[in-house]
């Protein structure tokens, strides 16, 4: 994080998930198997009040099974392939108390 005098802040960050769900057993609603993400944004305070907006970007990451699927009565998962990159802007407003 970063704060200029003129009341307008950055922040960036990166995160590396040690332990992402197993990128060989793909499920119909499965959590992300990104290993690697990268955030920044910016924030306008005033006085008690601010204003910020985030965009965090997940890394290109791929899952697959090979073979059957391990989960019963899922034959639709069998031998496949998921490339996923995820982005996601987020924007939130607030005060301090």
């Amino acid at each position: 994080d970063y704060d200029f005098k003129n009341g307008l802040g950055l922040s960036g960050g990166y995160s590396f998930n040690t332990a992402p769900m197993s990128r060989n057993r793909i499920v119909p609603a499965f959590a992300s198997t990104n290993q690697n993400t990268i955030t920044y944004g910016v924030r306008y305070t005033k006085e008690r009040f601010w204003l910020g907006a985030a965009h965090m970007i997940g890394l290109p990451s791929r899952a697959f099974n090979r073979g059957v699927s391990p989960y019963p009565g899922t034959p639709q998962y069998d031998n496949a392939h998921v490339n996923e990159f995820i982005q996601s802007l987020t924007v939130g407003v607030g005060f301090r108390i």
